[in-house]
């Protein structure tokens, strides 16, 4: 076993930690205040352009030094013309960071990583976690495409790999569907591809379910009684009779079944059926209701 640390030790690793949580205090305080400044930068930029119709002087940024505006094609993403569809200003000013050339760009791009950073750090673990949980306990219990849909949703929130997100899928497929899966003479390796041939499956084994004829239930029985009785048999109206009680004693003790002797089985028998008259007990189920 590993020794305790000493109290001093402990102290210095909270010193330590203390320290780092200080700087990531700052970065985030330096950072917001890069945004507040990007903001009155983008929300200005963004008057410019949006007056450029009225016939206002406009102050074109140049190559190196400021953001360049595509041209506005019908499908593309919104531009600065467009400023209104953009949800929130923290949109905005990365669409404007994104756009920017040259040392304009150089300058934007660790910006970017730096808010990327920042959130991913504080992040909630919990929901991954909770996600994993959950994404582990889905099974197909209804329709092939309400499975797909939850479990779309749920790797939205994962970042696991390729293989084990088909992997999980996969496992928790209804049996007759994996089975069916499994006989493909190939099998996709592609998360959407396999989606699309289980959907395709388990429509083709609802249909099947539905034009399949289904079976009357069973007659349940109220009571079971059961009672013995003594039945005898003449043999000699069927003398290749013989009673299942007395084939498996035979078999149990190596006796031939037609004779009843040793040395021997049925077909090699050479003494053939004895037709004797014997009493056998025959169990009988009688059902009451």
């Amino acid at each position: 076993m590993e020794p305790e640390p000493s109290l001093g030790a402990l102290l210095e690793a909270i010193t330590a930690l203390t320290a780092t949580v200080g700087s990531l205090q700052d970065q985030i305080r330096s950072q917001g205040q890069q945004l507040m400044e990007l903001k009155a930068i983008c929300k200005e930029t963004a008057n410019l352009v949006g007056n450029k119709d009225q016939g206002g002087v406009q102050a074109k940024p140049g190559p190196l030094t400021g953001p360049v505006t595509p041209p506005l094609i019908q499908g593309e993403k919104p531009s600065l013309q467009e400023r209104d569809q953009f949800d929130k200003e923290e949109q905005m000013v990365v669409w404007i960071l994104y756009h920017m050339t040259d040392k304009a760009a150089d300058w934007a791009l660790p910006i970017i990583g730096s808010i990327i950073k920042g959130k991913e750090a504080f992040a909630n673990p919990d929901a991954k976690r909770a996600a994993a949980r959950k994404i582990a306990a889905l099974t197909q219990t209804t329709t092939m495409s309400e499975y797909v849909t939850k479990f779309r949703n749920l790797i939205a929130e994962l970042d696991w790999n390729k293989e084990a997100y088909i992997a999980q899928f996969t496992c928790s497929l209804h049996w007759k569907v994996k089975e069916l899966l499994s006989t493909k003479d190939i099998i996709p390796n592609n998360l959407e591809a396999i989606f699309a041939a289980s959907i395709k499956i388990d429509n083709i084994c609802c249909k099947n379910k539905e034009n399949h004829p289904k079976k009357a239930p069973a007659k349940s029985l109220a009571t079971v009684a059961t009672s013995t009785t003594t039945t005898r048999v003449q043999l000699s109206v069927d003398p290749d009779y013989v009673t299942p009680e007395e084939r498996d004693h035979h078999c149990a003790s190596g006796l031939c079944v037609k004779c009843s002797q040793k040395g021997h089985g049925i077909k090699q028998c050479p003494n053939g059926w004895k037709a004797t008259i014997k009493e056998v007990v025959v169990m009988t189920f009688i059902g009451m209701t």
